[in-house]
């Protein structure tokens, strides 16, 4: 699944923020935001990734240990690339614009999430999948490719209307920063069952 928002400007996405209007936020508890605090800390510290998962096994018979080590190396290598993404978000939402090494970086995440999707996809498609694994392999693959899809159609969608002269809100913004929210819940935690049964520990899906 390619990503559309590559061939998109990454410079537009500074005029997002900048058009946004002005709406009253709701604080949280003391307890949620300094977890907030305690993520957007983790998020200001993250790099990107060496390298995304990647396997050379096609028409293998993969073996259990194949397939945990994978789930977790695919997994892992997501959330890593998108803790760098959401300080990109964050300035948006704070009105601020990305400078030209941010725009940089925030491509090069975009290109990097895409390729870590693609692999994943192709070693599951081309290889046999153990048992136990044959329903929620694929599972895994197209639940996080839409996760990722939805919030490029998001930001994708928002620099059409900036073109078009309808400015989103900041409501609007945070939400395409906020995008698992728009996930599908009962999915997720189905597939956060899958992995505790299996024994998978990744840093993806916490809270």
């Amino acid at each position: 699944m390619k990503f559309r928002m590559i061939a998109v400007p990454v410079l537009a996405l500074g005029v997002l923020a900048a058009g946004c209007n002005g709406e009253d936020e709701v604080e949280g508890d003391e307890d949620t935001q300094a977890e907030q605090s305690q993520q957007n800390e983790n998020n200001q510290t993250a790099k990107l990734p060496n390298k995304v998962f990647h396997s050379d096994k096609e028409n293998e018979n993969l073996t259990e240990a194949d397939m945990k080590k994978s789930i977790k190396s695919y997994l892992d290598t997501d959330e890593k690339i998108n803790r760098v993404i959401e300080p990109y978000f964050d300035k948006l939402d704070g009105d601020e614009e990305l400078s030209k090494k941010e725009e940089k970086t925030f491509k090069k995440a975009r290109n990097l999430i895409d390729e870590n999707d693609e692999n994943f996809e192709n070693y599951v498609e081309n290889n046999q999948i153990p048992e136990g694994y044959q329903k929620y392999a694929p599972k895994i693959s197209e639940y996080m490719q839409a996760v990722n899809s939805e919030k490029d159609d998001d930001v994708t969608d928002m620099i059409e209307d900036v073109v078009d002269g309808d400015f989103p809100t900041k409501k609007e913004v945070k939400e395409a920063k906020d995008y698992t929210s728009k996930a599908n819940g009962r999915e997720q935690e189905k597939i956060e069952k899958f992995l505790d049964r299996k024994g998978i520990e990744t840093i993806n899906f916490q809270k």
